[in-house]
């Protein structure tokens, strides 16, 4: 059987000390962030995210570019619902590894799935190891000088991302949601002011961070 030269992102992911929150609760705030990435990016997925053991999970995209709004996205569903389970000074905080590239049977079941994305996510994952302060995504491969500073950007993001705060990430995720509407009616509809909206948009860097994926879906490699 040919090997297949269509090219995936896999996602391995695993969360930061889960051991320090209640077994229940920190299963249904997992749960919870899986089962809305998996319905908002089904178009994306060849595989969804599934629970591989305890506090891993793992998925498989058939639009590779799409990683960053997939990790970016079930970031701060953790970060949200384990502020609201834990308290907002002890979110639930992941480190994820992308694999760019084959699979040897895109057909197989995720968890019996093999070849180099796999490989290469399990690769970037190690290399987040050491990080236990704040939610990282690392890529994989790093091939070239353009390869490195698009990391360094993904970094920086994850950086600026760890300092803000719930109405940081709150306001966001209703903007995200409700790209449409105005800022009166967004304003209005979490019970704040839109002076007060329009600043903490202004905090969290919301251009430079659509600049940066724009830069990811135009990446060559992907």
């Amino acid at each position: 059987m040919k090997k297949s030269s269509k090219r995936y992102a896999v996602l391995t992911c695993d969360v930061i000390r889960s051991r320090r929150f209640d077994t229940e609760n920190f299963s249904k705030v997992l749960r919870a962030a899986i089962d809305e990435t998996n319905r908002l990016f089904f178009e994306n997925m060849h595989r969804k995210f599934e629970i591989m053991f305890g506090d891993s999970f793992q998925c498989v995209l058939s639009v590779p570019h799409k990683f960053f709004d997939v990790f970016q996205h079930i970031e701060e569903e953790l970060w949200l619902g384990g502020a609201g389970s834990f308290g907002r000074k002890n979110p639930v905080l992941v480190r994820c590894g992308a694999g760019i590239g084959t699979i040897d049977n895109p057909d197989a079941k995720l968890g019996e799935m093999t070849g180099e994305a796999f490989i290469l996510a399990r690769k970037a994952l190690n290399q987040t190891k050491k990080v236990h302060k704040m939610s990282i995504l690392r890529i994989s491969p790093i091939e070239n000088a353009n390869d490195e500073l698009l990391q360094v950007a993904i970094e920086l993001a994850c950086a600026v991302k760890s300092r803000w705060t719930y109405s940081h990430r709150r306001i966001l995720r209703e903007y995200r949601k409700n790209k449409s509407a105005t800022q009166e009616e967004i304003a209005k509809k979490l019970g704040i002011s839109q002076p007060y909206l329009s600043r903490l948009l202004d905090e969290t860097n919301t251009n430079a961070m659509e600049e940066l994926r724009g830069i990811i879906e135009r990446y060559n490699y992907i």
